[in-house]
């Protein structure tokens, strides 16, 4: 019971993100399962609760050290399967950037007017 929860309290995933109503949702959403793994852990005791959490912790990061050496194993068999991933992940980065910018530009409000080189 406590991994699903577990899992949803510590995504890391929207930290450090504006995205308003989402966000206010996923709050609320958030302190709503620290209340059930408080009343977990008053309900089974300190030192069961913490054992459980971290077994569940200490799982989730042995498969995250495991996707990471598959990660690792595959840019070694095959380096241009990984070049062309690293390539194609800065070149998503950069269009991303480049709408932002362009979003940006768009909302931004100017006083004053441009001024035009005549050439």
């Amino acid at each position: 019971m406590i991994a699903p929860i577990c899992c949803i309290v510590n995504d890391e995933s929207i930290k450090g993100t504006d995205v308003g109503m989402f966000l206010a949702s996923r709050g609320t959403q958030r302190s709503l399962e620290t209340e059930v793994l408080d009343f977990i852990q008053k309900r089974a005791g300190t030192t069961e609760y913490f054992n459980a959490y971290n077994k569940v912790r200490q799982r989730i990061l042995d498969v995250r050290q495991e996707r990471k050496h598959q990660r690792i194993m595959r840019a070694m068999n095959d380096p241009e399967a990984h070049a062309r991933r690293r390539i194609q992940k800065n070149e998503m980065k950069s269009r991303k950037r480049q709408l932002k910018a362009k979003e940006f530009a768009k909302t931004k409000i100017r006083l004053t007017t441009k001024k035009r080189r005549i050439d």
